[in-house]
């Protein structure tokens, strides 16, 4: 499951369809801890933990739950004093269904070319952004520095991994966090600022930021004015020269 494409899937199908915004923040929370499962078919919550982290109370909780499942976006199962069973369902099944299907009917030579074509692709971005960046969910980064997020800044979050990269937008988040900038805005005026420059992958937008602090650092300050003597000074001085 493609998390950010399912994110940006989860608010297309919103401007056709209502959910409660409790709804829509538990979609959120079992993506996020779907994510952290490893994207299993099939994983355990206790409703505690859900409860925690999107600040739900029991009775929205039971509301919102089988708001999702009407909708069709989830499925679960009660195990008595267990751990509820979730099945979150992905908006891109029938779109794979699809892939599926015309490749099988595809001739063997283009889709190898095909299939050559998009790994030296993939190869290329991975190698700009860096070994470690492309393992990172800005979804999840966000979530580690700053906690839960609204359903507005996911979906700006999504915006931004469309317009520029996953990686990029998670070096921004943490670049925010490390000077310690607590609102969603700083993250996106540094997005915005990269975005100006023109840079498109990790390592520009490191060395971008390190020259600017380089730049910072040299920057030699103003040289204050030397203050003229005050008015008791000169009296002390004409009051010695008397004496």
């Amino acid at each position: 499951m493609n998390y950010i494409k399912e994110i940006n899937a989860f608010y297309d199908w919103l401007e056709l369809n209502e959910l409660s915004k409790s709804a829509v923040l538990l979609w959120h929370a079992l993506m996020h801890l779907n994510n952290k499962s490893g994207w299993q078919q099939t994983f355990t919550v206790a409703r505690s933990v859900i409860e925690a982290k999107t600040g739900l109370k029991k009775d929205a909780y039971y509301k919102a739950r089988n708001q999702l499942k009407q909708a069709g976006l989830i499925d679960f199962k009660e195990r008595g004093t267990k751990a509820t069973a979730f099945e979150l369902i992905p908006f891109s099944s029938v779109k794979q269904t699809s892939t599926q299907t015309t490749t099988e009917t595809t001739e063997q030579t283009s889709t190898q070319t095909t299939t050559a074509t998009v790994t030296k692709q993939n190869e290329t971005k991975q190698k700009r952004e860096g070994e470690g960046a492309r393992e990172e969910n800005p979804f999840d980064v966000f979530q580690e520095n700053f906690g839960m997020a609204r359903p507005a800044i996911l979906q700006s979050i999504g915006m931004w991994c469309d317009d520029l990269s996953p990686g990029l937008v998670s070096s921004a988040i943490k670049f925010a966090a490390k000077k310690g900038w607590r609102s969603f805005a700083s993250i996106e005026s540094i997005l915005n600022e990269w975005e100006e420059q023109g840079i498109d992958d990790v390592q520009q937008a490191r060395r971008y930021e390190k020259g600017k602090m380089r730049r910072n650092n040299n920057t030699i300050p103003f040289p204050r004015e030397k203050q003229g003597k005050s008015i008791f000074d000169e009296l002390r001085e004409e009051g010695s020269n008397e004496v």
